[in-house]
């Protein structure tokens, strides 16, 4: 059976909207597009947060530390109010940040180590002394790793804090970090109670990127953005479900999708990521959403809610909705049947274009950071986990 294609409001998958915003952002196509990704992402119902926080490490932590603090600001008014207009605010922020690939690679052998052990090639750097940083005979196997250079028992020894799931494990190693670098007991305590909400072993390894690089590369505190009027138009715009009546006055539920999806996945580097349509054959992939969509989208937040609003459940061996009684049903088909299966090619190939055969992971960091020297480096058919 084909996994959980996890489809969205507008039947993208989520593995695809995730690597397209990724995409946006680096490469900085129009915000414009990187709004609407988000916005949909949004939309379905997934957690905004989570994804800003995983972006953060991965990509902007080791160059604007003092960012974290301002994504910190605004999740807790996001907390509040639930207003789209704050997560799409750090968004347009980090559209203008310059990105670092690095934690990115170093996590890839954390996530991905154990299933694709023998694939994986360590590349030690040379000993980085660092002149406020300096390990004793006490400190522990993880700093003196580190200061070595030996990227490959950091991220092993950060792996096995990950799957113990022990925050104090954590703390004991950022609080060393901090007091090798002269802060007070009082200071360590309340910046990490003060740290983003993202994954403590994607923290630790964004500190221990930034202490390997050169301080030069770290950007001042700069002054954030705000949303624009026209771009909040543009967000509601996105929002909005509705479509205009026929020249009869008749619904057209048929053109949401032409009408609604705006843009194309990012399928150029799709073969190089861990997206769920890389688990299955391409033609399954295919069918799978022209002929059971609706059950790729019941773990979805915003069609769960439809389907407990229209009294639907599923059976699971027939992967088939199975309504309460007609009314539902056709209740349910006439605003969200938006006929996938019965459009043009051109409206199912912005979701469903076959992904570039002829692409390594090696092509799409080159297109992006090809002036970087990275301290990890791994087989080519190892697909990057996003």
């Amino acid at each position: 059976m084909a996994p959980n294609l996890s489809l969205s409001r507008y039947l993208y998958c989520k593995s695809d909207i995730k690597l397209s915003i990724i995409n946006c952002l680096i490469q900085k196509k129009t915000l414009d597009e990187t709004l609407y990704w988000f916005t949909e992402w949004y939309a379905s119902g997934w957690d905004c947060f989570k994804l800003i926080w995983q972006l953060y490490y991965d990509f902007y932590a080791v160059i604007h530390p003092k960012f974290e603090s301002y994504i910190n600001k605004k999740e807790k008014a996001w907390i509040k109010d639930n207003n789209i207009y704050v997560p799409l605010t750090i968004v347009k922020n980090l559209f203008q940040c310059q990105s670092n690939p690095i934690v990115f690679i170093l996590r890839q052998y954390v996530d991905s180590f154990q299933e694709h052990k023998k694939g994986f090639k360590i590349e030690k750097q040379n000993k980085k002394k660092l002149k406020y940083f300096k390990c004793s005979k006490d400190s522990s196997t993880i700093l003196k790793k580190f200061q070595k250079g030996d990227w490959k028992n950091v991220c092993m020894l950060i792996k096995k804090m990950k799957q113990n799931k022990n925050d104090d494990e954590f703390y004991k190693i950022y609080r060393e970090i901090l007091l090798i670098s002269n802060q007070n007991e009082e200071k360590i305590e309340k910046m990490w109670k003060n740290k983003g909400n993202g994954e403590n072993y994607h923290f630790l390894l964004a500190v221990f990127a930034i202490l390997s690089l050169d301080a030069s590369i770290v950007k001042k505190k700069k002054i954030k953005v705000l949303l624009n009027k026209n771009e909040k138009q543009l967000i509601d715009a996105y929002l909005d479900m509705n479509i205009s009546l026929d020249k009869y006055g008749n619904k057209q539920i048929y053109n949401t999708l032409p009408i609604k999806r705006l843009y194309k996945i990012h399928h150029k580097y799709g073969r190089c990521f861990n997206t769920v349509r890389n688990s299955i054959k391409y033609n399954e992939f295919i069918h799978e959403n022209l002929h059971y969509w609706e059950f790729h989208t019941k773990d979805t937040p915003f069609w769960e809610n439809l389907y407990k609003k229209y009294k639907c459940t599923f059976d699971l061996k027939e992967r088939i909705p199975k309504f309460k009684n007609e009314n539902m049903l056709e209740e349910f088909y006439e605003k969200y049947n938006y006929e996938l299966d019965e459009q043009k090619k051109s409206v199912q190939n912005i979701s469903l274009d076959v992904y570039n055969d002829d692409v390594v992971y090696t092509d799409w960091l080159d297109s992006l950071y090809c002036e970087y020297s990275m301290p990890i480096t791994f087989d080519k058919s190892i697909l990057l986990s996003i």
